[in-house]
């Protein structure tokens, strides 16, 4: 029911949904043209086990249990515990939570290795801030105890450091023009309906504008919810829906 009110009006006022469609779009290219350029600079840390002096663990152990601080270490590579003393450090002019929405970490299987990118504005400042993060970490290894059970340490050193990039990220064109065409579509299916709700109940809009600085909100919707629900039942009812 609702499909073939939808596609009524689109048929009806496609006018509107051919132009929000098409500022969709336009939007879209404007706001990628005037992003700042964003640089993304890669360090990689190496996390690992230091046995106590005088023990030898066994390797299976040491193995299994590296691979579960790895994944611990990635995990908290972007959180508040780790970027609030950076953003400090390198008075950052944002907060940390803002700078871990920067942070992109990860490991492959069966590695030590954490990879770390990070994305600002200033290619400088990305190299800095790669670093700092793995200076963090290893701060925070070097305050965890030795684990009993194999009777070693976690140590994470910086195997890569962050070098200063050269050129910007790349902009995503495909998927912005994607989301513009998709938020322009559903605007124009949106105003096309409402419109096709006013005239299926004999509403000018010129009198549906008038009526706003007396209605209020209550004019604003009086087209959705159940009131466009009702209408769409009593068009459908005398046939004026048609597949």
């Amino acid at each position: 029911m609702y499909l073939a009110l939808y596609v009524q009006a689109a048929r009806r006022h496609r006018v509107i949904v051919a132009a929000l469609t098409t500022l969709g779009l336009l939007a879209a290219t404007l706001a990628s043209w005037q992003q700042a350029p964003c640089y993304e600079a890669r360090s990689q840390v190496l996390v690992r086990f230091v046995p106590e002096p005088g023990m030898t663990p066994t390797a299976a152990n040491v193995d299994a249990l590296e691979q579960g601080l790895v994944k611990t270490y990635v995990g908290i590579v972007a959180t508040e515990r780790v970027t609030a003393p950076v953003v400090r450090r390198l008075r950052l002019p944002f907060r940390p939570g803002e700078l871990g929405s920067r942070i992109r970490a990860s490991s492959r299987i069966g590695s030590a290795l954490i990879d770390i990118a990070v994305v600002d504005t200033v290619a400088q400042r990305a190299a800095q801030i790669g670093d700092a993060l793995a200076v963090q970490l290893a701060a925070l290894a070097d305050g965890t105890n030795a684990v009993p059970a194999i009777a070693a340490a976690p140590v994470i050193s910086l195997t890569v450091e962050a070098a200063i990039p050269t050129s910007p990220v790349p902009v995503r064109w495909a998927s912005r023009l994607v989301v513009g065409l998709l938020a322009g579509l559903a605007i124009g299916l949106g105003g096309a309906t409402f419109r096709y709700q006013l005239a299926a109940r004999g509403e000018p809009l010129r009198a549906w504008l008038a009526a706003l600085p007396a209605g209020g909100w209550a004019a604003l919707t009086a087209g959705s919810g159940a009131a466009g629900r009702r209408i769409a039942a009593r068009v459908w009812a005398r046939g004026g829906l048609r597949q």
